[in-house]
């Protein structure tokens, strides 16, 4: 989200705290609705998590804005942050969770190898340079 506003800084601040926040309200109505329990009994646990994306959205967004504007190894660190948070978050629960189905585990899997590929592939383009078109 931040990236779109990729030319002004406060807009991107912005849309990254507010893309998190309406992420977080989205799961915890989807979470409510699965489990036929009102909303008002997750609406503590929204505030807490709508908190934290008060905290973690806006250099979230200052990370997009960079990675869009800059051509540099910054932009490019910028850039692997979102993709080398999935692999570890994924990462996490393949150590001592038990209880993860083999679905579950396959699906975390699979997440930190097209992260890892993500990033392999930013890394590469940063190497080899801009590709030029022919003609």
């Amino acid at each position: 989200m931040a990236a779109w506003w990729r030319r002004r800084l406060v807009l991107s601040v912005a849309a990254a705290f507010f893309a998190l926040a309406a992420a977080v309200a989205a799961y915890y109505v989807a979470d409510a609705t699965a489990a036929g329990s009102p909303i008002v009994d997750e609406v503590s646990d929204l505030r807490f998590w709508i908190v934290g994306a008060l905290v973690v959205g806006p250099p979230l967004g200052l990370l997009g804005w960079r990675a869009r504007r800059d051509d540099t190894w910054l932009g490019l660190v910028a850039m692997v942050v979102a993709p080398l948070g999935f692999a570890a978050e994924s990462a996490i629960y393949l150590d001592g969770f038990e209880w993860l189905s083999p679905l579950e585990r396959a699906v975390r899997v699979a997440i930190i190898g097209t992260a890892l590929a993500v990033v392999a592939v930013l890394v590469g383009r940063k190497l080899t340079g801009p590709v030029r078109a022919v003609g």
